[in-house]
């Protein structure tokens, strides 16, 4: 099967880098998502420009350790980015037997703090929030992302000849296609949203200019309406995500059904949310 090559060439956005690094790196980045690729390229050249652009079969243990040393004044989860991100790139150019020894296998982890919980939004505070939108689509929008647990991304490419009466189809992160059940209340605030001309294509949630609301636009729109019901913490899309997934799995809802809301892959991703409040303990389930 052909491999689809990055289509911003990694010479165009780093001319020294150069050679099989290239070629290696254009191949790594060509399984990444588009939306990720330049984050990618940017961490992995950092780490290039600091060992003096070495050929990957080069890299040294040492030189990753002295490159870890040098992030030490950056937040945490910049780090384990960083780092995640350059043992990705030795992982696939040893697997794809473009290298000789895989140094990334050596190369530990970076320990991000757990800060779920300060992501959790109570109910009442969730409530408040739609209650307070004014805006059709302001409220809707809120109102969707919190009762579906869709993406930030997955809102932005909504149309409408994805939902099917109560039915939302999803397709979501690695190219995974989800079906999702609407509330009757999210279902009526899409209606009132509706355009009586919106063809199957046209996007759900508009911008002023009739394009589909961006992904900044959303994180504003979320973020003020957090403001607006008093809500101290910078509120962000996906805190209506988290907040889901807590407030389903506290009123006694399967995991593996929140695990397929969300679209986690993995059951030890939604199994954060069960231990995401420091003030819950299974001891209250005990007799003494």
């Amino acid at each position: 099967m052909a491999i689809e090559v990055y289509s911003e060439p990694v010479h165009y956005l780093r001319p020294r880098i150069q050679g099989t690094n290239e070629r290696i790196i254009d191949l790594w980045l060509s399984r990444k998502r588009s939306k990720t690729k330049k984050a990618y390229l940017h961490d992995v050249t950092e780490f290039l420009e600091f060992v003096g652009y070495k050929h990957l079969n080069e890299i040294t243990l040492p030189d990753i350790v002295d490159y870890q040393n040098t992030l030490d004044g950056y937040a945490k989860s910049t780090q384990a980015r960083r780092i995640s991100s350059l043992r990705s790139l030795l992982t696939f150019a040893y697997k794809a037997g473009l290298t000789v020894v895989n140094v990334g296998v050596a190369v530990e982890s970076v320990s991000v703090p757990n800060t779920l919980a300060e992501r959790i939004l109570t109910e009442a505070e969730v409530i408040r929030m739609i209650d307070y939108i004014k805006n059709k689509r302001d409220k809707a929008l809120v109102q969707f992302l919190y009762s579906t647990a869709v993406r930030v991304e997955e809102a932005h490419e909504l149309k409408w000849k994805h939902i099917s009466e109560d039915v939302l189809t999803v397709h979501g992160k690695g190219g995974k296609t989800r079906f999702l059940k609407l509330t009757d209340k999210t279902a009526a605030l899409l209606e009132e949203i509706r355009p009586e001309d919106a063809g199957p294509d046209d996007p759900v949630f508009l911008s002023q200019k009739g394009n589909p609301l961006s992904t900044r636009r959303i994180w504003d729109i979320v973020r003020v309406a957090g403001k607006r019901a008093g809500i101290k913490k910078d509120v962000s899309p996906h805190f209506m995500r988290h907040s889901h997934a807590s407030h389903a799995l506290d009123r006694g809802a399967p995991i593996h059904l929140v695990q397929a809301q969300l679209g986690h892959a993995s059951l030890s991703t939604t199994s954060k949310y069960t231990h995401a409040r420091p003030d819950d303990t299974s001891s209250r389930f005990l007799a003494i």
